[in-house]
């Protein structure tokens, strides 16, 4: 059976309530989970952000997306999102471009090294989203997926 979080971070005394220990869990947790996927991500020279940056504007398809949009998208919020497309732009990965529409929108698309990378590392993440949670059964998963949405509703 696995350790409790206030076993594992060998908390002496309990937790002031049980919403103060779910915050602790879930943040625990999800440290614990980015650390593994950020070691995938390290071999390809990249950061969990600029995959998730890569994911979105792949899904746009070919005409792009505007870089307001991939902000809107990201899973976790990033407070410089044009600093962290200068890097990934830097990097060979996306291409910005004045929006034919209207100039002050930059469009960002994949160029064919971000798409190259993007197909290399797929069966990689696939693999990972496999061992993430291996004592969780599919009903178990669904069930948490569906605490984890309701919890964000406000």
């Amino acid at each position: 059976m696995s350790p409790t979080l206030q076993e594992e971070i060998r908390q002496s005394r309990p937790f002031d309530s049980l919403q103060q220990e779910v915050l602790l869990n879930l943040a625990r947790t999800s440290a614990v989970l980015m650390h593994r996927m950020e070691q995938h991500f390290r071999e390809f020279s990249l950061t969990g952000t600029q995959y998730n940056v890569l994911r979105i504007v792949a899904g746009a398809g070919p005409d792009g997306i505007s870089q307001c949009d991939i902000a809107s998208r990201l899973v976790a919020e990033t407070p410089d999102v044009p600093r962290l497309l200068k890097r990934t732009e830097t990097a060979g990965l996306i291409r910005r471009s004045p929006s034919p529409d209207d100039k002050r929108v930059l469009r960002v698309c994949l160029t064919p090294q971000g798409k190259r990378l993007l197909q290399q590392i797929a069966p990689r993440i696939a693999e990972l989203g496999k061992t993430l949670f291996p004592s969780l059964t599919p009903p178990q998963l669904r069930a948490l997926n569906e605490l984890l949405n309701a919890s964000r509703e406000k």
